[in-house]
């Protein structure tokens, strides 16, 4: 049997598997079937995933959770279960996820959760994107809009992340908390009191009334971005094939999918999915989404030891934003 890992350092992230745990991973979880080739991915940093071959069965694909001694950050807890839970509202796009095979939270062969899935055929968007023309790429947002819509269609009663986690009865409660949460795991770090982002949560305080106004929590993919998705090219068309790393999603605003406050969104997603509103109080809410989602940057990169400075300096520009528009709150 071939075994291909990724050789990493003791104290990083992500930690790899002895061969032997992943055999018997597979020996539970998919039959007596003996795997004859195991390649470990590269392409995400949360998870460690593998490609397993088979001599006369389907590849699937292996994604295994953290070491117990991972730095997980607060809205990371439990990912890869909230994942489990929010299959079946996925439902719409069942044709563009991969299958649950089999999953184990129990912790017997080795302490991490793990789950097996099928494996989808196709390209990552984003490792191709630089090669497809404006028009290509204008097509694919196209669609992501579209499968943007079919997902958004599955609503709950409560805000927030699916179970494990807690979830909310309004929508400025779990924005209120998610901030909270990232403020407690950068001080985990050693970074406290951090000004521009102190500022930030003294405006999401001070504009719950204009977040409360979002009723109704539609579910949000929460990742869907071109590292997410899988296309294929064949006889001159593009099609998207694949959605990955349902993980992150939650239900919340329609519009509050984090792609849409830090990248630019085409307006071919938005003429798919569904135009956002442009009034007073939704451009106020899509301020305090960017400043969010820019401290969820600045606590990215302390993980991985890049530089902090860029998101510090974005955080101040809307947290001035927001000060000139608090008057009208």
């Amino acid at each position: 049997m071939e075994y291909h890992a990724i050789k990493r350092e003791t104290d990083s992230f992500q930690q790899p598997l002895p061969q032997e745990a992943i055999k018997e991973m597979c020996r539970i979880g998919l039959g007596e079937i003996e795997p004859n080739r195991i390649t470990e991915l590269s392409s995400g940093l949360y998870n460690n995933t593998y490609i397993i071959e088979f001599g006369n069965a389907d590849k699937v694909i292996l994604r295994v959770a953290p070491i117990g001694t991972a730095k997980v950050y607060t809205h990371e807890i439990q990912l890869m279960r909230r994942e489990y839970n929010i299959q079946p509202y996925l439902a719409p796009v069942s044709d563009l996820i991969p299958k649950v095979l089999f999953a184990d939270f129990t912790g017997n062969i080795i302490n991490r959760d793990y789950m097996f899935q099928s494996f989808l055929e196709g390209e990552l968007w984003d490792a191709v994107k630089d090669s497809l023309t404006a028009t290509e790429n204008d097509f694919i947002w196209s669609q992501v809009g579209q499968i943007s819509q079919k997902i958004s269609m599955a609503q709950n009663d409560k805000f927030g992340f699916p179970a494990p986690k807690k979830q909310f009865n309004k929508w400025g409660s779990f924005i209120h908390d998610f901030l909270d949460g990232m403020i407690a795991d950068l001080a985990g770090f050693g970074l406290t009191l951090i000004p521009e982002i102190e500022v930030l949560r003294e405006h999401v305080a001070g504009f719950q009334n204009v977040l409360n106004e979002i009723k109704t929590p539609h579910l949000i993919h929460g990742d869907l971005w071109p590292k997410n998705i899988l296309i294929s090219r064949k006889d001159g068309e593009i099609n998207v094939t694949g959605v990955l790393d349902s993980e992150r999603a939650y239900f919340g605003d329609l519009t509050s999918e984090w792609i849409h406050h830090v990248l630019d969104t085409p307006a071919s997603f938005w003429k798919s999915y569904q135009l956002p509103p442009d009034d007073h109080w939704a451009a106020i809410r899509k301020r305090i989404y960017r400043g969010v989602y820019l401290t969820q940057g600045v606590l990215e990169s302390t993980r991985f030891h890049h530089e902090i400075q860029w998101f510090l300096e974005e955080i101040r520009k809307t947290n001035e934003w927001l000060r000139e528009s608090r008057g009208g709150a």
